[in-house]
This record gives structure tokens, C-alpha cells and sequence, in this order.
């Protein structure tokens, strides 16, 4: 078996250590895939096989020129709702460089990936990460029809839970497989219990996402972000980051000179028009909420690609409102300091809607609300566990609870809301037992580990963890490969 990981980006420390682990546990032949500079003299002094996406491109740039006048050809890569059109929309840092060098690294990318199809066996990277060489994967897993991409997701979990799954939607198949047998029988004493345990702490806590608590989400100058500028400094001037021209998104130094320094000082200026927010909603408790996304994020690029623009998403939203209730929105708090301050007034002006501060406490905010209107993300599963209702219009992990209102078009928010205010959804016990198994699957169909940018977690890097998720990755290789309806072992029981 050999294994192909994604280091293209700030996970690429751990993945090291990932790759290293696995080759020594379980003897796999493992390489990286990584795109520039940036990561390569990493990757090599630790003794990893790298292919680099730049070089290929740079020695096959005739055959992409000649692929690149028969893009009509690229249809066969669509499968579904995925279609090459929609991935490059989902591309965070597609404005980074011209249109045609885009197009040249897309198609340049899709043939990098062909090549490594007949190499390797499976793809292993960081969930939504969307990059163009991604997309090209994504693409030609589709083409080929042969799901063999494994994404590593937190779980959302304070206790330290990581979800691995075989599509790049946030679908956690283990945890629906879980749940399905949850619902068809009587949930065990100590499942139940884990449940509840859970959810009571949740209720109880009444803490933020833990996420949320990582020092990067802050507006401020911190002394990590100052090494940061000079570590660029070093590799974008002395390492020659610079010189690819491949490279879309390894920005320049003085690009987050300006970023850290320009999110401080707006920060600091929109702190005063906050302030001039209403100190809580004034609609009487009839009120829907809707929690701004962070932009450009995978949670509306892939998850809710048609609803990217919020104010447009706002303003057709409030037209569905019943009279006398009010649509509550609050900005999310890593957003602050990065929008525009006439984002805020367009939403104030759209009727019907209140904008809140975004230090206003978003869990009083959904304990108080008639129904939680969410495209994706954790505050949609932080009301079901309020037993808040949650119309969900894009793709989340949450919605397999089978306790959402999934609403895949505007027309339908109207009966949606409707059928919410005149009635509950089931009677109380039922909820209650559906999100008891729904948790208890989750932590059944998850794993323990952190996953996120190393830097701004050391947990991350622990040799445990390290171990943790590699045990997890193997053990879905090992299932995946298994007869259909047979449970494998895990490769490390003997």
C-alpha cells in the first residue's frame, strides 16, 4: 500500500510527523504533495518523497497548452453536482494570480493527478482545504469514479475528537453507519450515559467552540505573528518562495504586515460602531438568528457554494419572516476586523433584519431564538444540542441527525418557518432519544486526536496525537479495503 499526503499548507509540520509514524509503525510507503517552494526543503530533510505540482507543471507545459485549447474535454471530469466550474469557485485564492496562469495550473493539475492515480493508493489531507491542485484531485477521483481521498476533520469535540471521511463535504459516513444502527435498536447503558454526559456538559458549560479560543481568532498583534513576518521575510527573499510562478497562495511578507496590522486597526474603529448596536435583540424573543460566516472559508465555498454572498442570502431570507418576527445577526467573531464598514450597513438596511454586536453571547442568542438559520457550521450542531430548531441550506455533518429542516431552495422557507412556529417537530422524548444516539454515534464514529494548524495548538505535534491519528487513518484504510459488511480489525492488533 502506498499513501500520498497533502503538505501544501499549515499543516504540513504535523503531516511530517504523520508520514514519518506510519512508515516506521506499519511500514507503508508514504510521499507528499506540496505546490512551490515553501514546503520542499521541510519535506526533504526529513527524508519524505516529494512531488512538487511546480515542477511538473514547468516541464509539461506544452501538453497543458494543448489541453488547454480542448477544454470542452474536461466534462469528463464532472460527476453529479461536482463540476470543474463550481471546485474553481470554491477556490479561496483564485484572485491571487491572472485568470490564464489559473486555468494553466488547473488543467496543469488535473494531469499531475492522473500520473499519481497509477502510483498511489490513497490521498490523505485536511479536509476543505481548497486549493487548485486539490480540486484537480477532487476531479479526477470523480473521472475515475473510485472514492480514495481521506479527510482529517475535528469533531468538535473540547475532549479531543478528530473525524476522518471519504468525501470533502463534511459527510461522516462512520457516524451515519453508527447512527443507523443506533436508531434501529435500544442504545446500551454506558452509551447512553456518554450521551447525556455530554450534553449536559455542553448545556451547562456554556462555552465557546474550542476553536474559538485558539489565540489566531483574536484582532491583535501577538509576538507569534511578528515571527511569522520575518520567517516569510527569510524564505520569500533568501529561500526564493518568491520565484515560483506557480505559486498562488504563499503570500508576500508584507502582505501580512498589512493584514495583522490593518485587522488591528480597523478592529479597534469598529469596536466604536459596534457599540452603537443594540445591546440585545428588541423583538420580544420572536426571532430567528443567522450567525455571519468567516469569508473566504470552506463552509459557504464548498459546503454552500450558491449562497456565498450573505447580504444577497439576508435580504431573501427576511422576505419569508412572518410579520412581527425579526431576523437576528451577529458577525462571527474571526471576521472582526476584516469587512468593510459599509458590509454592516447594507445588512442594517435590509428590513426586518438586526445586526448585533459580535461580542454579544451566541449561545443566549440561539436559547432564545424560534428556529437557528445556519449554511454550515458548529452553530447550527450547538442548537441541536439546545433543542433550538436549525434550517440547514448547506452541506454539515449535523444534518444526518435526521433533527434539521434542510431547505435546499428559498421557496421552501416559508413552510419551513411555518411549520416550525405552529408546531414541535415530534414530541419531546423522541428529540431527546434521537440526539442522544446521534451523539453517541458521533463519538463512536470518531477518534480521539487534535487536527488543526500545529502553531497555534502544541497538542498537535504530541507524539500521542501523532499516534492517535495514524491508528484512526489505517483502521479506515483497513475497512475501506474490507468485504462489504464485514468489520476490520485494526492492522496494529497483532
Amino acid at each position: 500500500m502506498k499513501l500520498l499526503f497533502d503538505c501544501h499548507l499549515d499543516e504540513t509540520p504535523f503531516f511530517i510527523d504523520l508520514m514519518k509514524y506510519v512508515q516506521r509503525a506499519f511500514h507503508i510507503e508514504t510521499a507528499a504533495v506540496t505546490l512551490g517552494r515553501r514546503r520542499v526543503n521541510d519535506l526533504r530533510a526529513n527524508g519524505i518523497t516529494t512531488y512538487n505540482v511546480s515542477e511538473f507543471l514547468d516541464t509539461h507545459r506544452e501538453v497543458i497548452r494543448e489541453a488547454m485549447e480542448q477544454l470542452h474535454q474536461c466534462e469528463c471530469y464532472r460527476a453529479g453536482d461536482f463540476h470543474l466550474n463550481s471546485a474553481i469557485h470554491a477556490e479561496r485564492y483564485k484572485d491571487a494570480i491572472p485568470r490564464q496562469r489559473h486555468m494553466e495550473v488547473l488543467i496543469g493539475s488535473l494531469l499531475f493527478w492522473e500520473e499519481m492515480f497509477s502510483q498511489y493508493d490513497y490521498f490523505i489531507g485536511p479536509g476543505m482545504a481548497f486549493t487548485l491542485h486539490f480540486t484537480a484531485y477532487l476531479a479526477s477521483m470523480k473521472k475515475f469514479n473510485d472514492s480514495r481521498y481521506l479527510a482529517i476533520l475535528t469533531a468538535r469535540n473540547p475532549n479531543g475528537r478528530v473525524a476522518l471521511c471519504w468525501n470533502h463535504v463534511d459527510r461522516w459516513e462512520a457516524v451515519r453507519r453508527k447512527y443507523e444502527v443506533l436508531l434501529a435498536g435500544e442504545m446500551a447503558p454506558e452509551q447512553r450515559e456518554l450521551a447525556k454526559a455530554f450534553i449536559r456538559e455542553f448545556r451547562d458549560k456554556h462555552t465557546r467552540p474550542e476553536y474559538m479560543q485558539l489565540k489566531y481568532q483574536t484582532p491583535r498583534i501577538r509576538k507569534d505573528q511578528i515571527a511569522e513576518v520575518f520567517r516569510r521575510l527569510r524564505g520569500y527573499y533568501v529561500h526564493g518562495w518568491k520565484k515560483d510562478p506557480y505559486d498562488y497562495y504563499t503570500h508576500s511578507p508584507f502582505f501580512y504586515i498589512r493584514k495583522y496590522l490593518g485587522r488591528w486597526v480597523k478592529s479597534h474603529l469598529d469596536s466604536t460602531y459596534f457599540r452603537r448596536l443594540p445591546a440585545r435583540p428588541q423583538c420580544d424573543n420572536r426571532y430567528l438568528y443567522y450567525p455571519l460566516h468567516f469569508q473566504p472559508e470552506a463552509s459557504t465555498l464548498v459546503l454552500a457554494p450558491h449562497y456565498v454572498d450573505q447580504i444577497n442570502f439576508l435580504s431573501t431570507v427576511s422576505l419569508s419572516l412572518p410579520m412581527g418576527t425579526k431576523l437576528v445577526v451577529k458577525e462571527h467573531p474571526s471576521s472582526v476586523g476584516y469587512r468593510p464598514r459599509g458590509y454592516y450597513d447594507a445588512i442594517r438596511k435590509i428590513p426586518n433584519v438586526t445586526l448585533v454586536p459580535p461580542e454579544m453571547d451566541s449561545q443566549n442568542l440561539i436559547k432564545k431564538a424560534l428556529a437557528v438559520i445556519v449554511l454550515s457550521g458548529t452553530v447550527g450542531w450547538e442548537a441541536l444540542l439546545h433543542k433550538v430548531p436549525v434550517i440547514s441550506f448547506g452541506h454539515a455533518f449535523y444534518n444526518d441527525s435526521d433533527l434539521t429542516y434542510p431547505c435546499n431552495h428559498y421557496r421552501e422557507l416559508p413552510g419551513l418557518i411555518d411549520s416550525i412556529m405552529k408546531s414541535k417537530r415530534g414530541a419531546a422524548d423522541e428529540y431527546d432519544t434521537r440526539l442522544e444516539k446521534f451523539v453517541a454515534a458521533v463519538h463512536e464514529g470518531t477518534y480521539p486526536g487534535f487536527f488543526t494548524v500545529p502553531k497555534f495548538d502544541e497538542r498537535v505535534m504530541a507524539r500521542q496525537n501523532v499516534q492517535n491519528i495514524a491508528e484512526a487513518i489505517m483502521t479506515e484504510i483497513v475497512q475501506k479495503r474490507a468485504p462489504v459488511g464485514q468489520e476490520a480489525e485494526p492492522v496494529w492488533s497483532s
